[in-house]
C-alpha cells in the first residue's frame, strides 16, 4: 500500500477539493511530468514527498520501457485480462459495475470532478472522454482514484480507490488478506507527521459483500484527531478500498455503511 494514498483521506480533512486543486494546478502548469510529491507538497511531509517522487520516477521508468508496440508484451496481456471498469458519477450518485456499488452524495457533499481525480495519477486531461485510455493508464497505476466525495463544511469524506497488487507487490497471487492488512498497518505506521491507532478490525457487509474492516484513530501534533475507517475487498489482483473519515465533526463514520447500495 502508497503510503501518500493512506494520508489522502487526512489531507481532504483540511483542505477542500477546491484549494487543493488551485494548488495542483499550479505545479502542472510548470511540468506534464511532474510527480505525486509536486501535486501534494503543499500538506505532506518532507519524507512523504521524496517517497512520492520516487515512486513517480519508477513508474515513468516503467512506462518507458514497455512502450514499445509489443503485441506480445506480458503487461498488457494482464490489463487486458482485467475486466476494470471506472465509477461514473451521474447526479451526485457514484456507481462502479466492476465493484458491484453506488453511493449518493448526501446533503451537503460533493464530488470531486475528473479533472482533480485525474491530476492526482499525473493521466493526462486530453484523455477525458476517452475511456479505453484511461483505463489503460490507471491499470499502470499501483493506486486507482475512483472517486472522493467530501462535507467541505467539516471535512467528512469519502474516498473510493483500488490498489493494484500487480503493481505493488512480486507475487500478488500469494499474497494474502492478513498481508495486505499487515500493509496498511506498517504504512500508517510509518507516518511520521500522523499518529495512527488502530481501534478495531472485523468485517462487515456493505452492499451485499463482505469487507474487511479496519478503524483508526488519527492525530496530528495532539491538535487534529480524527475517525478513519477503511473498508477492504479484493477482487482478483485489485483491492477496492473506502475510506470514509470523519472530519472535523466527530461523526461515528460506520453509520453511513447502509447507504452504500449494490446495483445488481
Amino acid at each position: 500500500m502508497k503510503k501518500i494514498a493512506l494520508t489522502l483521506a487526512f489531507i481532504l480533512t483540511l483542505c477542500s477539493f477546491t484549494g487543493c486543486k488551485d494548488k495542483k494546478s499550479e505545479k502542472a502548469d510548470k511540468s506534464t511530468s511532474s510527480s505525486k510529491s509536486e501535486t501534494t507538497d503543499e500538506t505532506t511531509t518532507e519524507a512523504e514527498a521524496t517517497e512520492a517522487e520516487g515512486n513517480s520516477k519508477n513508474a515513468d521508468e516503467n512506462k518507458e520501457n514497455n512502450s514499445d508496440d509489443n503485441e506480445d508484451d506480458p503487461q498488457e496481456e494482464d490489463n487486458d485480462d482485467i475486466n476494470f471498469k471506472r465509477g461514473k458519477i451521474e447526479d451526485g450518485v457514484y456507481s462502479n459495475e466492476f465493484a458491484d456499488i453506488k453511493f449518493a452524495a448526501p446533503e451537503g457533499w460533493t464530488f470531486a470532478d475528473d479533472e482533480y481525480i485525474l491530476k492526482m495519477m499525473n493521466i493526462s486531461l486530453d484523455k477525458i472522454g476517452d475511456d479505453t485510455a484511461i483505463t489503460q493508464e490507471l491499470l499502470d497505476q499501483a493506486v486507482i482514484y475512483d472517486a472522493f466525495c467530501m462535507d467541505q463544511t467539516t471535512g467528512k469524506n469519502i474516498i473510493f480507490e483500488f490498489e493494484n497488487l500487480e503493481k505493488e507487490v512480486p507475487n500478488p497471487d500469494e499474497y494474502t488478506m492478513d498481508d495486505i492488512i499487515a500493509a496498511f498497518d506498517q504504512q500508517l505506521a510509518a507516518i511520521d507527521a500522523i499518529e495512527y491507532k488502530k481501534v478495531k478490525t472485523d468485517t462487515t457487509t456493505i452492499a451485499g459483500k463482505e469487507y474487511t474492516r479496519l478503524v483508526y484513530q488519527a492525530d496530528m501534533g495532539g491538535v487534529i484527531s480524527i475517525e478513519q475507517v477503511f473498508y477492504i475487498r479484493r477482487d482478483g489482483n485489485l483491492v477496492f478500498c473506502i475510506i470514509a473519515s470523519n472530519g472535523q465533526s466527530g461523526e461515528d463514520m460506520t453509520t453511513y455503511e447502509d447507504k452504500f447500495e449494490t446495483l445488481s
